[in-house]
């Protein structure tokens, strides 16, 4: 039988071809249908968990930026914090040099007309001088704070990256640092050398020296060190893996700026600042109201001074008036506050608050 079979098999192959395939055509298109309902769910499925996995990663990155901001907000408040407390130990370390309660004390006993009036008064004004370069170089100081807090915030792992992730990190807060003392030099130098030129001028009879300056800022450089290293766990984030090319541009925009805040131009801007905030609060020769106060530092003050010292300021009335940086400078807020705090701490609403908030060491 199976003889016949074999027989009647290869003398029919092609009807035997069509048959299979017609079988199999039907077998798979049976399965098909059977199928087709678990296919269309794993279809359905797996669109959803891509959908799903979108999601997260969205929403990873938002609370990612969101983290950052919030250390960046943080790192803010304590950078301006630590400020305050860094600029009253600076005031109080300069009122011992230049006597200056007693110089004010002196000037206000006398009569502005009585003989021999300038003499304190140029006294008290050299004083003010230097108190302005505490407040030049703390400003200059707080905004490398603060550069490389949020560089930290922003660069250093937590809880990922391993033993080469740290060597990274170490790597770049050693950087940071190198930045910073770089920075805390050039303040000090540009401290050292207007300082002395003032007190030479005005014949002061206790003048700050260079080791005195070199002091001080070897004091606010241990503090930063001590501040940025064993305190650092407070500025740590989780390794950012999502939008790693943001974050990098982010961090490329700090370190150029932290490099332009050290050169000289940065720290003339801070300087013009600070003599404006100064000479428009300070300056007995004038008596400002409120409607004149832009004419005194505008239209004298500045330029008289400009011309003195030779500084990089307007020297006249007309280049004075049309200085946009100036215009800019006069206009904010926070260094009017920064001169408040600093040359007028008994009246200053939140001088009491500072106070305790001050930290136990001194400079």
């Amino acid at each position: 039988m199976w003889a016949s079979v074999k027989q009647w098999v290869s003398q029919h192959r092609r009807v035997v071809a069509c048959a299979a395939v017609g079988g199999g055509l039907v077998g798979g298109y049976a399965l098909y249908r059977h199928l087709r309902p678990v296919i269309d769910d794993l279809r359905d499925s797996l669109r959803m968990m891509q959908e799903m996995e979108q999601r997260v990663r969205d929403e990873q990155i938002g609370q990612l930026h969101e983290r950052l901001s919030r250390a960046f907000a943080q790192t803010c408040e304590a950078s301006h914090l630590a400020l305050v407390h860094m600029v009253l130990e600076i005031r109080a370390r300069l009122d011992d040099m230049f006597q200056i309660d007693a110089m004010r004390q002196a000037l206000r006993s006398r009569s502005k007309g009585a003989e021999g009036a300038s003499a304190p008064a140029d006294e008290f004004k050299c004083a003010v001088l230097a108190r302005t370069f505490a407040l030049l170089y703390s400003l200059s100081l707080a905004a490398v704070m603060l550069r490389v807090q949020l560089c930290i915030a922003a660069r250093y792992s937590s809880t990922e990256g391993g033993p080469e992730q740290d060597r990274t990190n170490a790597a770049f807060l050693q950087i940071a640092q190198h930045l910073v003392h770089d920075g805390l030099s050039a303040i000090a130098a540009a401290a050292s050398q207007t300082v002395a030129t003032m007190t030479s001028s005005y014949a002061i009879k206790s003048p700050v020296t260079p080791a005195d300056i070199a002091s001080l800022v070897e004091r606010i450089r241990q503090r930063m060190d001590d501040e940025l290293v064993m305190h650092r766990a407070q500025f740590m984030m989780p390794a950012m893996d999502r939008d790693e090319e943001g974050v990098t541009t982010r961090l490329l925009e700090m370190r150029a700026e932290m490099e332009q805040l050290v050169n000289s131009d940065s720290m003339a801007l801070v300087l013009r600042a600070s003599l404006q905030t100064t000479f428009t609060t300070l300056d007995d020769a004038h008596v400002m109201s409120e409607g004149d106060k832009d004419e005194v530092a505008f239209g004298r003050i500045l330029p008289k001074f400009a011309r003195v010292f030779d500084v990089d300021l307007p020297k006249t009335i007309g280049d004075a008036k049309a200085s946009a940086l100036l215009r800019t400078i006069i206009d904010q807020p926070e260094l009017k506050d920064f001169s408040a705090i600093v040359f007028f701490p008994v009246d200053h609403p939140g001088q009491h608050e500072f106070q305790a908030q001050r930290p136990p060491t001194s400079l």
